[in-house]
């Protein structure tokens, strides 16, 4: 079973600065940073994001999950679906460069980078939820207070800068999580004794 995570319209417990500790790429003119959770909690509304003059590739939108919406889970290996909704016909100039998972501990300090993809996307067209996967992250153990932190950065797909607006309301879906202390499945059946000739021996 996979979770789906809902954008909210909450800004992170980390700040803008720490969370660029996810991927490192400087932070954007203007940018999104929001909590994700297994419910919609707020009423989202667009934010407009702004990169950094071209070619200058900036860090533009960052989602944080705290640990506490794995209770009970742990989280293998696999693949992440982020998603972004753009909202505004006037943002198509704006390119996602590369998106980051990483392991961010209590005090928001970068831990691990635990995936990473390369889409150089366009988000060009009208008004849409684009979807990015992310494929082959690694799985990690989480402590009381760690996040697992989601980073895009951005970059202009013309001379001067590009703007869009995102509206956090859309799903970030994790890999297919095991319950906490999940091993693999054992024959429970009871040896009664051993089948001989058709019959039944003890």
């Amino acid at each position: 079973m996979s979770l789906t995570l809902i954008q909210n319209d909450t800004l992170t417990q980390c700040s803008e600065n720490m969370l660029i500790g996810c991927g490192g790429a400087p932070l954007a003119t203007s940018w999104l940073n929001r909590i994700a959770k297994q419910s919609q909690t707020t009423t989202p509304l667009p934010k407009a994001i702004r990169t950094l003059a071209a070619p200058q590739i900036s860090t533009g939108v960052m989602f944080e999950i705290d640990e506490s919406e794995f209770a009970g889970y742990t989280i293998p290996s696999g693949d992440w679906i982020v998603e972004l909704n753009k909202t505004s016909f006037l943002s198509s100039n704006i390119v996602i460069q590369d998106i980051y998972i990483c392991h961010f501990d209590s005090s928001c300090v970068s831990q691990a980078q635990l995936g990473t993809s390369h889409p150089n996307q366009q988000l060009t067209g009208g008004p849409q939820v684009f979807s990015f996967t992310v494929t082959g992250v690694n799985g990690v153990s989480l402590s009381t207070g760690d996040k697992i932190v989601i980073t895009c950065t951005i970059r202009s797909a013309i001379s001067g800068t590009a703007n869009a607006l995102i509206k956090p309301d859309s799903n970030i879906i994790t890999p297919a999580v095991l319950a906490t202390g999940q091993g693999p499945l054992v024959n429970r059946s009871v040896q009664l004794g051993s089948l001989v000739g058709g019959v039944l021996t003890r």
